[in-house]
């Protein structure tokens, strides 16, 4: 029997070509015959992560897709690894739950759920990854995708690998700004508001703008052109409590300070 139609739960762990285990993927661990990346379909994977890296526990979101012409039915398993050791990076949250799940242990791999496999021709699945929160330097996406063509055994099915590298987004200050002398966030956590105050050596534009984790805005300002000492006062009272991020732009240059609100 095809392993698409047996496991069409989800791929057992340590199917998503990745090295911690042995680059192993369905093509060559007895569930389906034929080669890896032979087919002519079309493979990739996707994030919401800027080119610059991720910021250590920001949430991101995710995806896996795959192409094939004819074939009516899809799986895959992805999972992301710390470069430096091939361990566990970050954490996962499913939010397809009809059409992914969550096979946890020391990894966790996110495959397929029944719901996500009967698809005509191509399929995508999605999942949030929220970094490591104190950053584990540059991490890598595995993920392999199964195009089956459900004639009920392992021949003939097709199974290709992808990889994305994300880098760590460099650490950065407000004391890394050259156009700022001096700065402060108070208080830190916030309750109804909290002030920025920046000490300018040079006339220049300030921008500010606070984000949730996962990378929402929810308040921006922006002054053009000032000097000497500036204090802005970010309103935070209907604001959900928790962690955000603040990104101060002083000219062309950014940096992130994280903010509490209760």
């Amino acid at each position: 029997m095809s392993e698409l139609v047996s496991n069409s739960g989800g791929a057992p762990s340590g199917s998503a070509g990745a090295p911690g285990d042995t680059f192993t993927t369905c093509a060559n661990a007895s569930c389906h015959g034929g080669s890896t990346n032979s087919g002519s379909g079309t493979a990739g994977l996707s994030t919401t992560i800027p080119p610059e890296g991720y910021t250590p526990g920001m949430t991101y979101t995710m995806t896996v897709n795959v192409a094939q012409s004819g074939r009516p039915r899809f799986g895959f398993q992805a999972v992301v690894l710390a470069n430096a050791n091939n361990a566990n990076a970050g954490n996962v949250t499913i939010t397809q739950n009809t059409r992914t799940r969550l096979n946890s242990g020391t990894k966790q791999y996110v495959t397929h759920a029944r719901g996500g496999i009967d698809q005509n021709n191509s399929a995508s699945w999605s999942f949030d990854w929220t970094a490591p929160a104190t950053g584990e330097g540059a991490v890598t996406l595995y993920a392999a995708m199964m195009a089956a063509n459900g004639n009920g055994n392992n021949g003939g099915d097709l199974v290709y690998t992808r990889t994305l590298e994300i880098p760590e987004a460099p650490a950065m200050s407000l004391d890394g700004l050259r156009h700022v002398a001096d700065w402060a966030v108070y208080p830190n956590p916030a309750h109804e508001a909290f002030q920025v105050r920046l000490d300018l050596l040079t006339a220049t534009g300030i921008a500010i703008q606070l984000r949730t984790l996962k990378g929402q805005e929810v308040y921006q300002e922006t002054q053009e052109l000032v000097s000497g000492n500036l204090q802005l006062t970010v309103p935070t009272e209907e604001l959900v409590p928790g962690l955000y991020l603040l990104q101060v732009t002083a000219g062309n240059q950014s940096a992130f300070h994280k903010v509490l609100v209760q």
